[in-house]
């Protein structure tokens, strides 16, 4: 009798936990903060706000960062944690190798309203990208797209559909529910799954050239998971490996991933092979 309760009890904590994770699993993937802290005048770069519509009335916040002797504008798509003014070292970055900006923030996120879910980060990402045609006065074959981490999912999205001169994907995933079994792997994750970001089947057919920079050492998304994009990508150029973790990895590789990031950008990847960044 007792063991016929105990295994009632851990069957209950199993159903428990499996609809608290399909309840719950959007403030899981949508880890926006509301407060700034900072702006791209921190780092002595000018910039616009950038307010756009959304769906239900609600706003989407963006910062436009223009460029005197502009090489291109590249659009950011940046990752599931803080907003936009946590990004303020990428917008630097892009700026010093000469090119213009747009970072958006999801609903939810700074100084956007709404809450974000998967059809609205795509549809903000399109919004996004017709303001930056707009103020650019340039097609989305001219645009570069950037998306790190969360940013993959609406990156590849638009880069399908819109077929951009570049993309980057920086430390992203295959799917939502890949990333999901690999920390909850007692969970039937894939079947609870409602968000999906399939980046997987996107790269797939997309067929601008595509750079992806990924670390051996992401404790969060696996290396293997930039293998496989990469190989089903098509891109001709190789891995760019970073070092130290998810969030900063970009920042702890310093010259050598600017180095890359200015090779793949110029139409060459020479930079970066002299940096031995290369897999």
């Amino acid at each position: 009798m007792i063991i016929f309760q105990v295994i009632l009890a851990a069957v209950f904590l199993y159903a428990l936990a499996c609809v608290l994770i399909y309840c719950v699993q959007h403030r899981l993937v949508f880890e926006g903060t509301k407060e700034h802290e900072g702006s791209p005048t921190d780092l002595d770069l000018a910039f616009e706000d950038v307010w756009l519509e959304s769906q239900g009335n609600n706003k989407v916040h963006g910062w436009f960062v223009p460029h005197e002797d502009s090489k291109g504008a590249i659009l950011i798509c940046h990752g599931n944690y803080g907003n936009i003014s946590h990004r303020l070292e990428t917008l630097k970055i892009f700026h010093d190798l000469g090119f213009e900006t747009l970072i958006f923030d999801y609903q939810g996120y700074g100084k956007s309203t709404g809450i974000a879910s998967e059809e609205d980060v795509y549809y903000d990402s399109e919004q996004a990208l017709k303001f930056l045609m707009k103020r650019t006065q340039s097609q989305a074959e001219d645009l570069i797209f950037f998306g790190r981490s969360l940013g993959g999912g609406p990156a590849t999205y638009l880069a399908e559909k819109y077929k951009p001169k570049q993309l980057i994907l920086e430390s992203t995933f295959l799917t939502i529910p890949d990333v999901g079994a690999k920390v909850y792997w007692y969970l039937p994750i894939r079947v609870l799954s409602r968000v999906k970001f399939a980046n997987i089947e996107r790269v797939k057919a997309i067929s601008c050239p595509v750079l992806h920079i990924h670390s051996p050492d992401d404790e969060l998304i696996p290396f293997d998971h930039a293998k496989e994009l990469h190989a089903h990508s098509g891109s001709e150029h190789d891995i760019i490996e970073l070092k130290g973790n998810h969030g900063k990895g970009f920042l702890e590789t310093g010259t050598p991933y600017i180095e890359a990031l200015e090779g793949f950008l110029d139409g060459s990847l020479e930079k970066a092979v002299e940096s031995g960044l290369t897999v």
